[in-house]
């Protein structure tokens, strides 16, 4: 039992394009239940502005020993250049609110062949460059995911924002990656890495926020916030894109439980995801939803929860970020683009 998502940027072939969640077991006679939920995002405005995106896939490994370990972060996954067009404003205001953001996600597929091992640690990290790949600098938090066997293959989740913008710069993401610990080699495979700016012509921009955390840890065994925040839609009526990324350990074998939580609720369903934690594990998780009917009069509280199955255990999630699109577009008077930090 583990929680992951998948992210990616498709070209619609249809005005009306149905998208597919799909899933199918490696051993013959297994049976494997998914739950799931989709969110789909247009990425040409009704007024047909065009909102920057890019993509890239690619697989690479790495191996070290837990005495010495390789260079930190030795094998970067590169992006292409993603290059704001004419009709794509990049326009700082200070240096923390901006006409626009860049919202970057990150899906990793890892696991290790070796028999005998375990205790096999990876990290993942995003960053981003604006002189062509010659100096790199770290967005958001990193993820952790161990891998307890050889053939345990588990995803891997990354989601940032990068507010704070400069006119007419090319700027490039990549996925990063270190072994903490372990002497065999961990495979980083398929790897998905999309980043989208949400700014678009004259100023106009889809306002984006996120809040991140380094640990926050719970006793509890019913739903409680792990991180969140208060939101006012800067539009009248609009709808809000929901992505969080965190990863989780505990004192003991126990499940974890996350899920996304919205008050006052407009139409919008939580979805509990629910991960098992063998004794001296860790793993990276995901969660995503898109509520609608929100209004500019009310104030929202926003927020990541989590609990546990086992009394008396400690559940730790670390480096929780949570990330917000409000999927209405605003003026520049309106703001704002920001991130806060617990």
């Amino acid at each position: 039992m583990g929680i992951g998502s998948i992210v990616n940027i498709y070209t619609a072939a249809a005005a009306n394009p149905t998208y597919y969640f799909q899933h199918r077991v490696r051993t013959a006679g297994n049976q494997i239940q998914t739950k799931a939920t989709i969110v789909a995002i247009p990425l040409t405005t009704s007024a047909s502005s065009v909102l920057a995106s890019a993509a890239a896939r690619s697989a690479v490994a790495w191996s070290g020993s837990p005495l010495a370990p390789p260079a930190q972060y030795p094998a970067p996954i590169a992006a292409p250049a993603l290059v704001p067009g004419t009709n794509i404003t990049v326009d700082t205001l200070t240096p923390v609110y901006t006409h626009g953001a860049y919202y970057v996600a990150a899906s990793v597929e890892a696991y290790t062949l070796t028999s005998g091992g375990s205790g096999d640690i990876g990290e993942w990290k995003l960053q981003y460059s604006t002189n062509g790949g010659s100096t790199w600098t770290d967005l958001g938090l990193p993820v952790q995911r161990a891998i307890q066997a050889p053939n345990r293959y588990g995803i891997a989740n990354l989601v940032g924002l990068l507010p704070n913008q400069s006119p007419a710069t090319n700027y490039q993401f990549r996925l990063v990656h270190r072994q903490v610990s372990g002497s065999n080699t961990i495979y980083t495979n398929d790897v998905n890495v999309v980043a989208v700016f949400t700014g678009i012509g004259g100023g106009v921009f889809f306002p984006a926020y996120s809040v991140q955390s380094p640990l926050v840890t719970t006793t509890s065994t019913s739903l409680t916030e792990a991180i969140g925040f208060n939101f006012i839609p800067k539009t009248a009526t609009t709808s809000l894109f929901m992505h969080s990324q965190y990863w989780m350990s505990s004192t003991g074998k126990d499940y974890a439980h996350y899920d996304l939580f919205l008050n006052p609720t407009p139409t919008f369903t939580p979805q509990q995801l629910d991960r098992y934690l063998p004794a001296g594990s860790s793993g990276s998780g995901a969660s995503a939803g898109l509520a609608s009917g929100l209004l500019s009069t009310n104030t929202y509280r926003v927020s990541l929860r989590h609990s546990h199955n086992t009394t008396g255990q400690t559940l730790n999630t670390s480096n929780p970020t949570l990330f917000l699109w409000d999927l209405n577009t605003a003026a520049p008077a309106a703001d704002l683009s920001v991130t806060k930090v617990c």
